[in-house]
């Protein structure tokens, strides 16, 4: 049995996926938030969800781009089959919809003044003693700037998550919870959260 919340609820927005999203067309359904779940995180992941439908979420709503899970994705951002394992279900799906919660020190954006009117934002990927590489762009790893120590006139942490708030939000709540379930099963399509 599918389980349907707020529906009478949906909204028709540009969803606003920070530096794009594979599926253009996608237009925001709600602005998510945990409470919306509540009454489901239990029921609705008892059985029946689409494994098949979670990966295509997980892939749309561009986690490949930042996370691994079951072989796939890039590891840009934490490796999602070892913090699904450390997380319930609310704990989990509140991260993915406010991801500025609880943000690791190590995942935190980080704004660096660099004199001159001129700053750098974004997530320490290296640090050697003489300089800091900063990936500026949560979806391409590959967006690395080197900055100089004795450039660097002030740094300071900004306790925010280089993951975008509101990158399910051109989803329903089904589809919420497919990916819910697909992350929780590690990306495994025989766990029971995907048995009829």
């Amino acid at each position: 049995m599918r389980f349907a919340v707020h529906a009478l609820l949906l909204t028709v927005a540009v969803c606003p996926f920070v530096g794009g999203n594979d599926s253009a067309s996608h237009q925001r359904v709600k602005r998510w938030t945990i409470e919306d779940f509540d009454p489901l995180l239990f029921v609705g992941l008892e059985g029946n969800r689409d494994f098949e439908n979670g990966r295509r979420v997980f892939a749309e709503a561009s986690c490949t781009k930042c996370h691994r899970l079951a072989g796939g994705g890039t590891a840009n951002g934490p490796d999602l089959g070892k913090a699904v394992k450390r997380m319930g279900p609310r704990e989990l799906l509140e991260a993915v919809l406010s991801p500025d919660l609880a943000v690791a020190q190590s995942e935190a954006v980080r704004r660096f003044d660099l004199g001159g009117g001129r700053s750098l934002s974004g997530r320490v990927v290296g640090v050697s003693e003489r300089q800091y590489r900063i990936n500026t762009d949560p979806f391409d790893p590959r967006k690395v700037t080197v900055v100089e120590r004795s450039a660097i006139r002030a740094e300071e942490s900004l306790a925010e998550s280089a993951m975008p708030r509101g990158l399910v939000d051109a989803f329903d709540d089904e589809d919420v919870l497919d990916l819910l379930a697909y992350l929780l099963s590690g990306g495994e399509e025989g766990n029971a959260m995907f048995v009829e």
